[in-house]
């Protein structure tokens, strides 16, 4: 799979997550850009597992999954933070991370809490938004998950 850096975030109120995604350069229909003025510093989304029981076999059994997501913003409008605060503090919402140069896939976080950290004094004033999402492994759909981009 290549490289990706990604450049665009979008998120949404939480909803049934979708398979596809029309992406033409716009922000996609129903969702929300990051302020326009701000920067990806760094974007990243995982998946991993949480809860772990150790087998006798020796192997293990995977009870639940963890997937996160980090995304930084540098350059933001003073008024960008209080704009994002609203939108996400307690709030659950999807996200969507897209490289314009290489649209497809997307990985997406569905049904988080995305908390907006602020931090200054220590370089470029920052945003970074975190969440994590645990859902059984037995779920029929993970937090996390890579999606057609057309």
């Amino acid at each position: 799979m290549p490289i990706k850096n990604f450049d665009k975030v979008y998120y949404r109120t939480a909803a049934t997550p979708i398979t596809t995604i029309a992406f033409s350069g716009a922000t996609p229909s129903g969702w929300t850009a990051l302020p326009a003025a701000a920067l990806i510093d760094t974007a990243k989304i995982d998946l991993d597992k949480d809860v772990v029981t150790e087998l006798n076999d020796g192997s293990s059994f995977i009870g639940s999954e963890k997937g996160t997501a980090e995304v930084s913003l540098i350059n933001f409008a003073a008024t960008d933070y209080g704009t994002i605060r609203s939108a996400l503090i307690n709030n659950l919402v999807d996200l969507i991370l897209i490289d314009s140069d290489n649209k497809s896939p997307a990985y997406c976080l569905w049904a988080s809490r995305l908390y907006p950290k602020f931090s200054a004094g220590d370089g470029e004033p920052k945003i970074t938004l975190s969440a994590d999402k645990k859902r059984s492994a037995g779920a029929t759909s993970a937090a996390v998950t890579i999606i057609p981009v057309t």
